[in-house]
């Protein structure tokens, strides 16, 4: 929203971010481990050279995962203090229950593929520990009512039981989904 600070940016040790009312913009130019795709400028010589953006995402952390590369080969990621940028989220669809499932199932396969290019294997015991999270929550959001939470526990778990299906292929989701 027009003057809450979001999480455009992070620091290079993946730490959760500080809570909204703590959250300050930097005194000053400073060199970051994340910036959002919403707001990132890159040259576009590094952007061809490290190939841009991964094919395989469809949404969410395709950002992330360029940030990656653009530090393993060497280059920096600065956050300009004095930049800003206006960037409505959530806003091209309603929430419903259906685009709430749709978002959280696209963004736990991301965080899965994410963590199987990092980790290997290990990502396949993330997953079940996300699964059987939401699977503890979820029947206490149906308790409640709320759309977003439930679309969000349930999508969590179709992702992590079907997420075999989906991180072998070229991209996340093929014509035959």
């Amino acid at each position: 929203a027009p003057g809450r600070l979001g999480d455009s940016w992070r620091g290079v040790v993946p730490n959760p971010p500080p809570p909204a009312a703590d959250r300050r913009p930097p005194d000053g130019d400073q060199c970051v481990g994340f910036v959002t795709g919403a707001a990132m400028l890159m040259r576009r010589s590094v952007f061809e050279r490290l190939g841009g953006f991964d094919p395989w995402f469809f949404l969410y952390h395709e950002d992330d995962e360029l940030c990656n590369r653009v530090r393993a080969n060497g280059h920096s990621l600065v956050l300009v203090a004095q930049a800003s940028a206006e960037h409505h989220t959530r806003s091209s669809s309603p929430s419903t229950l259906r685009t709430s499932w749709r978002r959280h199932y696209c963004m736990t396969l991301s965080k899965l593929y994410m963590l199987r290019r990092r980790e290997g294997g290990a990502w396949r015991m993330k997953a079940w520990r996300m699964a059987a999270g939401s699977l503890v929550a979820l029947p206490l959001q149906l308790l409640t009512l709320r759309t977003d939470r439930i679309g969000k526990h349930a999508a969590r778990i179709a992702a992590a039981a079907l997420a075999w299906r989906h991180l072998t292929r070229k991209h996340c989701f093929e014509p035959d989904d």
